[in-house]
């Protein structure tokens, strides 16, 4: 099949789970003998640290990449009021995805969240192919039901458009499938796509695992988190575990590898529990993984998690992980046995699993390892494949 994917985010300018999943599907993707090309920004649509730019077309892996310009940028963090600002953005930077997209030829085109929908749709309809929508995320389960702000309301206004008017419509976990359903798409009409992991990937050598623990944390225990350092994230759990856990179990350093607006608020609690943390910004998949195998344990302590892949790319890696049993997560991570779960928030419970891990050695090594095979069967592989039923059942497109 000739396939077609409009995306915000692709790898260099990744801000979080989509990018990495566009990224992971279309080389399978290609891998398996489908014409693949991606289409995206050619630079980071968010003024913030990073690549500036990239090639405006390239081939890696098998996937053609074509890069639009960015007309505008957003600065961040974005105000709640700032709803024409970032509407203009988004506007303008899905008319050159549009207008770009124009000129290929595709079987099906895959459009991923609300960022992508109308340029999506608008080119599906000018090539009469279905028009495929992942939904990875939404502004109602975001902001947990609360659409306050001018911007939030349009937001979803938005993305229950998108939804309307794709033949087709995959999110990435069950607990989506809920979230959807509240745009307007019967549930019995979704398809639940899990993300996966290119598993040897994230494999490290027990030399580079070292070298990762001897620079991040040398003389005491170490738990990592990643992600981006937003307040939906539950870094803060993390971080006000950090005084009961020292005191049953001895020091410990929390290094946090992402980038967010939530920062300075994370910089200043850590200061004010006095917990020892290092931001280390973000980190490269190589870099990351190096870490995460380094950790006594890598949390997930988010709030909100439509899938949450970091938390199966340490698996990979082979740390122990600890996270919160809500959307995607919970099916990622079972409780005492691919790793331990416990409830958003929950600060002593946090606190106690962690000392739990840290004074049994042995017990969190086969956790981990219960992980790290659990993690070797989620493959980009079989979520190609079955997007690719989808492909086939979304036939040809409504009016």
């Amino acid at each position: 099949m000739r396939i077609l994917h409009l995306t915000f985010e692709y790898p260099p300018f990744v801000h979080g789970g989509l990018g990495r999943y566009v990224h992971g599907l279309a080389r399978a993707q290609a891998a398996a003998g489908h014409d693949v090309t991606v289409i995206a920004p050619g630079a980071d649509l968010f003024a913030s640290p990073g690549p500036g730019s990239a090639a405006d077309e390239e081939t890696a892996e098998g996937v053609r990449v074509l890069r639009v310009p960015v007309p505008k940028r957003l600065p961040g963090p974005i105000a709640p009021e700032a709803k024409n600002e970032v509407l203009d953005a988004v506007g303008a930077l899905a008319g050159e995805l549009l207008h770009l997209a124009l000129r290929q030829q595709a079987d099906v085109v895959h459009a991923h969240d609300w960022m992508t929908g109308s340029s999506g749709r608008g080119a599906a309809h000018a090539m009469a192919v279905p028009m495929v929508l992942t939904v990875h995320a939404t502004e109602r389960g975001r902001r947990f039901g609360r659409l306050d702000t001018a911007l939030a309301r349009a937001i979803d206004e938005t993305e229950r458009t998108a939804v309307h008017v794709a033949d087709a419509v995959t999110v990435c976990s069950a607990a989506m499938v809920d979230e959807v359903a509240h745009l307007g798409r019967d549930p019995r009409d979704l398809t639940v796509v899990p993300g996966a992991v290119d598993a040897p990937a994230w494999r490290v050598d027990p030399e580079v695992r070292a070298v990762a623990r001897q620079r991040f944390s040398p003389d005491r225990s170490l738990l990592v988190a990643a992600g981006r350092l937003e307040w939906e994230k539950g870094f803060s759990t993390l971080l006000r575990a950090v005084p009961g856990l020292t005191r049953a179990a001895g020091p410990v350093r929390v290094v946090l590898a992402g980038a967010g607006s939530y920062q300075p608020t994370l910089v200043a609690l850590g200061d004010e529990v006095g917990a020892d943390v290092l931001f280390a910004g973000r980190l490269d998949p190589p870099q990351l993984a190096a870490l995460l195998a380094a950790a006594d344990a890598v949390v997930v302590p988010s709030r909100y998690e439509p899938f949450g892949l970091i938390a199966l790319e340490a698996q990979a890696s082979g740390a122990a992980v600890v996270a919160t049993a809500v959307g995607g997560l919970a099916d990622t991570v079972q409780d005492a046995v691919t790793g331990r779960s416990f409830a958003p928030g929950d600060v002593d419970h946090l606190a106690a699993i962690l000392g739990d891990l840290l004074a049994d050695p042995l017990g969190t090594q086969g956790l981990a390892a219960a992980g790290q095979l659990a993690a070797a069967e989620r493959t980009w592989e079989r979520v190609a494949r079955c997007v690719e039923s989808v492909y086939r059942g979304a036939g040809r497109p409504t009016s």
